[in-house]
This record gives C-alpha cells, structure tokens and sequence, in this order.
C-alpha cells in the first residue's frame, strides 16, 4: 500500500533528520506513528465480504498487541491480526481498522511468538512478493507461507434441499529455505531439501538423528539439524 510506504519512509527521514527526536527501540509512546496513520484515508473494511461465509481467513482471529520493526524505527504495542487469505495485516487504530500489504519497507513484524518478514519467493513459476512465517532465524532460515483457499458456495446435490455456503478452507503451508547466499528456494519436504544441498553428510545425519525425510512434518528439525553441522 503506498500511502503506508509513504508514512513510514517520512518517519524514518524525520527521525535521520534530527528535527522530531523518536526512539522506539523500547517500549516508548506511538503516538507519532499512530496519528499519522490514522490521518490517512480509511480502507474498506474486508470484513463486509464475509457474510455468510463459513470459517475464519485469519491466522489469529482476535486482535493482538503486536511490534513492526523498520529499517530506522520500532513500533510497540500495535493492535493487529494477519489476513491469510489477503496477506495482508490489518491494524486497528481508534477502532478502525487499516490495511497493509507487503512492503519491503517493514523489515519484521511479530505478533508474541509468532514473526512474520516480507520477502520475495518465486511459487509456482512467478516471483511474489509476500508475508512469510519465519520459523527458523538462522544461516539457513526456514519460512512458512501460510495458504487458505475460498470454496464457493455449492449448490444442493440429488436429493439435497440447502446450498452449500461457501467456506475459507485451511491448507498445507508452503515451505521456503533461506540459503546463506540471501535466496530462498521451496521445500516440501526433507527429501526436497537434501534435493537442493546435494549433500550426502545431511542424509546421513538425518537418519543417525532418526528424523525422517518424507513429508514436511519435519522440516524445522530438518533445517535445525542443517545449521547445526555448519556446512
């Protein structure tokens, strides 16, 4: 969103700048932030799209005290949620609530155990640029892109007499690891990630740890066990 991009990028020139002194390194007051913020032009509110809509697009359904970290400052105490199926955080500011799509302005946002960094991932054949979970933070990082799909409602089947409505439906997160060199590739799992090491030390560690290659359910002890050999 450009006009967040634009709000932040202003706060960290006046903060180099020198002419309003802000330090949000610790737990200092927002107000700054938050007023400019809520001068700006209020965004629909997605929620409307959501009547009779079974399921929630949320990966935390209720609004959270969150930070978001920039290149020049730190903001505290920022009531938030993700909108997974947008990717998208919404904030709410005097009770309304702002949108935010990625911008590579915000370099982390965390929401109490949960860190999420904007970065660039290629899925399917085509970049996008995107939230991901960071799970592991590390020489080699691993990201979670969390993924939820909207099924249309259905109509009634043979011997049926309601409409199905339709439904946010939770789906397998799609991987992604972080290699020392800054680019991110996509992992479904152990095997995958062996795939793109080419490394046979990795395997053999593996299974001397007994932590099984197949599927993803392994990945972040995967990913752990690959920092931990140094390679």
């Amino acid at each position: 969103m450009k006009r967040l991009l634009v709000i932040l990028l202003s706060l960290s020139a006046v903060h180099t700048m020198g002419q309003i002194p802000i330090n949000m390194s610790s737990s200092g007051d927002n107000s700054f932030f938050l007023r400019l913020l809520e001068a700006q032009e209020l965004n629909s509110d997605d929620d409307a799209r959501d009547t009779g809509i079974k399921g929630s697009r949320y990966f935390n359904d209720e609004f959270i005290e969150g930070e978001i970290f920039t290149a020049d400052a730190h903001f505290t105490k920022v009531s938030m949620r993700y909108d997974t199926f947008y990717d998208a955080f919404q904030f709410r500011i005097s009770g309304q609530n702002r949108r935010l799509d990625p911008q590579l302005a915000i370099k982390r946002i965390v929401m109490g155990d949960d860190v999420f960094v904007i970065d660039t991932y290629s899925h399917n054949g085509k970049n996008r640029q995107g939230f991901l979970q960071l799970l592991v933070d590390d020489k080699y990082s691993l990201f979670a892109r969390k993924n939820i799909s909207l099924r249309p409602a259905q109509p009634p089947r043979a011997l049926e007499t309601e409409f199905k409505p339709a439904e946010y439906l939770k789906k397998k997160d799609t991987y992604f690891v972080g290699l020392p060199d800054g680019n991110l590739v996509e992992v479904n799992s152990g095997k995958d990630l062996a795939k793109q090491l080419g490394n046979s030390s990795f395997i053999a560690a593996a299974k001397k740890q007994k932590i099984s290659l197949k599927g993803d359910k392994n990945i972040v002890a995967l990913v752990k066990l690959l920092n931990d050999m140094d390679l």
